[in-house]
């Protein structure tokens, strides 16, 4: 997970973190898939970072956390689609 910077931006995660329990499973497939998911989270906060205080992305991730157990697969597609449109503004 990321942590706060000095500057009180994102640091990048820690390249191994969570890594171990897919493992556990001793399926290949998994920890690879795994491994790659981990890859593409990594660079969509590398871009994200960017656009984010760190006060503003734990306002918006308590607010989520509070919504998915509400409203559950439609409140992550609305998060995500919220990102995208933050990365990649609509024409």
């Amino acid at each position: 997970m990321a942590g706060a910077s000095p500057a009180g931006r994102l640091s990048p995660p820690a390249p191994r973190a969570g890594r171990a329990r897919p493992a556990t499973a001793g399926s290949p497939r998994l920890t690879e898939a795994y491994a790659a998911l981990g890859a593409e989270v990594a660079l969509l906060l590398l871009h994200a970072r960017a656009r984010y205080e760190v006060p503003a992305l734990v306002d918006e991730h308590t607010a989520y956390l509070a919504d998915v157990q509400t409203r559950g697969p439609a409140a992550v597609r609305e998060h995500l689609t919220h990102l995208a449109d933050l990365l990649h503004p609509p024409a």
